[in-house]
């Protein structure tokens, strides 16, 4: 299982509701090259259910996940239902700062589903895929930014 684990600093003292950023999915996609396709499928009052599909170099990786929302904590938990991975599971987390700013985390836990293989490409998947949720959380910073 690798666990992945990242944060950024966003220049707002608040947002809404963390899930409204998946909105407009389009506009994130722009910023964000490496994820081709996020799509939200159904909506629900606490659950989102999503389907994304991502690009590491030139191998498309594909998942639809269901995100239980926690719009109190700012949390946003998430498991794959179906898709490309062994597991694939984590949550995205938005707190207040004591400099007027946001901090967004991702952390993301998931099992390639190739233990034959893992041992060989394991370090080379794990640098990739760090690159691309690098990048979308990015996107999202900048997305939360422009609609504050």
């Amino acid at each position: 299982m690798y666990s992945l684990f990242l944060k950024i600093y966003i220049n707002q003292p608040e947002v809404g509701d963390l899930s409204s950023v998946w909105d407009n999915p389009a506009s994130l996609l722009r910023k964000a090259d490496k994820i081709k396709t996020l799509k939200v499928i159904r909506k629900e009052k606490d659950k989102l259910y999503t389907r994304w599909e991502v690009d590491i170099e030139g191998a498309t990786l594909s998942w639809y996940e269901e995100d239980v929302l926690d719009r109190e904590k700012g949390l946003i938990n998430f498991k794959m239902r179906s898709g490309d991975f062994g597991d694939f599971f984590g949550y995205w987390r938005i707190t207040p700062t004591r400099r007027n700013k946001l901090r967004l985390e991702l952390k993301v836990n998931y099992d390639w589903g190739i233990p034959i293989l893992e041992p060989y490409v394991k370090r080379v998947l794990e640098k990739k895929t760090r690159v691309m949720w690098k990048s979308f959380l990015q996107a999202v910073k900048q997305a939360l930014e422009s609609d504050g």
